[in-house]
């Protein structure tokens, strides 16, 4: 009879929260007696439930007695708990422990390293670039300093101070870690060859690493594929201008450079023009990496356009880019052909941009440009942008203020716009996100623009987005979605409003 009482579904239904109950008390309990004597046994005992992936679904209690030990132990377990916090999902609350400890005892170097670390793993690299810059002030020898650094450094972008660190920390001792981050370091900058031969010295690691040895050489080979990539693209206006796109390029990487060849129609009809009219571009491009601060790259082609009358006429650009610490900027000289007007109209230009990382939140952005066209007209574009991040971790969310501003010296009847004077003070959005195979960015802005035109000055409200979506399928092929659109009139019935669309495919060989 006893035996059928327990089988009975009664006592079946009361055994699960009974268990629950039981844990919770467990829990309980366990939590009390790590208060109570806080030995080390417990600790490790809360960390293997986070490592096991078990915390958040076991014991909250655990999270607060770490929060009510933090500050009442030795520098070494404070390191410690701080260490399990970390594994436990606590990051956030982890610095922010931290940064009040250093406050307070800013002489415990490894615990500002510790920190300076975190910062560099959750997307604040220039402050951990800080911090340990001024450890080495005082410990020039300092290993895990030089590290942080180096590690802050590549992952924002700054390859120039990076390299040169992982290859004296590498030359003091071999570190696989330090290795491999080295290795990602030169395939960034396009030096496929030192990674191959820096490559070689992973395979002395521990069994446990060697999937990560597979994973760096999966990268070797991916950094220098080839590719054959076609998008095509339309866009469309409440005026009934029409654009029908399509570029094919293949792409061939070099040793710290790369060349592409690419094939680019475009069909353009709208009510005034008689036939359609259409450009075919036929160009060459390449690229070249000096070293870890300076790149080039150039594009010469030939276009062809056929409206009323057919053209020919060559496509020129020599661009250069460069990277150091906070700065980054460039120069872009070019000439080309205006694909879509009647007369034959050719501009000469020159580009330029930098940007400042003020901090890991706020960044500035200026640009300037200056353009001649062969009918005697010039015209000015400048550019302001301030950006704050509201979240430096996927997703990645920045707000922001731009001010742009475009001149032309005077009106022309070659058909493309040229306003007197063009301003507009915009407020923006952005984001971007990354998970394992998938990206995407986009950004959304609303703006006031005061537009002088034939001696008329309007002011108009203004919305527009742009979204880019990227999906990799497999390794050997990729497929991205663009999306843009605008409406320069809002609330007006005949103000200019316009729309385009992308596909495009990559596949890799």
């Amino acid at each position: 009879m006893l035996k059928a009482f327990f089988n009975s579904k009664i006592v079946r239904v009361f055994s699960i929260p009974l268990g629950l109950a039981g844990l919770i008390l467990y829990s309980t309990a366990a939590a009390s007696a790590v208060a109570e004597t806080g030995s080390d046994a417990q600790l490790e005992k809360i960390a293997e439930f986070c490592a096991e992936g078990t915390f958040r679904r076991g014991s909250v209690r655990f999270l607060k007695l770490l929060h009510y030990y933090v500050s009442k132990q030795s520098p070494e377990r404070f390191l410690r708990i701080i260490q399990v916090m970390i594994d436990c999902g606590e990051a956030e609350e982890a610095i922010k422990i931290l940064e009040k400890y250093i406050t307070k005892k800013p002489q415990n170097i490894e615990a500002t390293l510790m920190l300076a670390k975190l910062y560099s793993w959750y997307g604040r690299q220039l402050k951990a670039v800080d911090m340990a810059d001024k450890v080495l002030e005082f410990y020039p020898e300092n290993r895990q300093a030089k590290l942080t650094k180096a590690d802050a450094s590549n992952w924002s972008g700054d390859y120039h101070t990076a390299l040169p660190l992982y290859e004296q920390l590498l030359a003091e001792q071999e570190d696989f870690d330090t290795r491999l981050r080295y290795i990602y370091a030169l395939l960034a900058t396009g030096s496929y060859s030192e990674a191959k031969l820096s490559h070689w010295w992973l395979y002395d690691a521990e069994v446990p690493r060697r999937h990560t040895t597979h994973d760096v050489s999966q990268a070797l080979i991916d950094q220098a594929r080839r590719s054959l990539s076609y998008t095509v693209g339309y866009s469309d206006d409440n005026y009934e201008n029409k654009q029908l796109n399509h570029n094919l390029s293949f792409n061939l990487p070099f040793e710290r450079a790369g060349m592409s060849l690419s094939l680019y129609k475009q069909a353009s009809d709208n009510p005034w023009a008689v036939t359609q009219q259409e450009l075919q571009e036929l160009s060459l491009g390449g690229r070249w990496r000096l070293n870890s601060m300076w790149s080039f790259s150039g594009e010469l082609g030939l276009a062809e356009t056929s409206a009323e009358q057919e053209i020919d006429d060559l496509k020129l650009s020599l661009s250069t880019n460069a990277q150091l610490g906070r700065w980054l900027w460039g120069v872009t000289l070019s000439r080309e052909l205006y694909p879509i007007y009647t007369d034959h109209v050719v501009s000469r230009g020159i580009y330029s941009y930098a940007q400042y990382k003020v901090n890991d939140w706020v960044r500035i952005n200026g640009e300037l440009s200056g353009t001649n066209y062969s009918d005697d007209n010039s015209s000015y574009d400048l550019m302001f942008r301030s950006r704050y991040a509201v979240s430096l971790t996927d997703p990645h969310v920045e707000v922001g203020y731009k001010f742009t501003q475009q001149g032309f010296s005077r009106q022309t009847e070659a058909g493309y716009y040229a306003p007197d004077k063009s301003m507009s003070h915009q407020l923006t959005l952005g984001f971007s996100y990354y998970y394992k195979t998938f990206y995407a960015s986009g950004e959304v802005y609303y703006s006031r623009q005061s537009t002088l035109y034939y001696g008329t000055e309007q002011t108009k409200n203004i919305a527009a987005l742009s979204l880019y979506l990227s999906y990799s399928v497999m390794k050997s092929f990729s497929v991205n979605v663009t999306l843009d659109g605008g409406d320069f009139a809002l609330g007006e019935k005949d103000g200019y409003n316009y729309y385009q669309v992308g596909l495009g495919i990559s596949a890799f060989f």
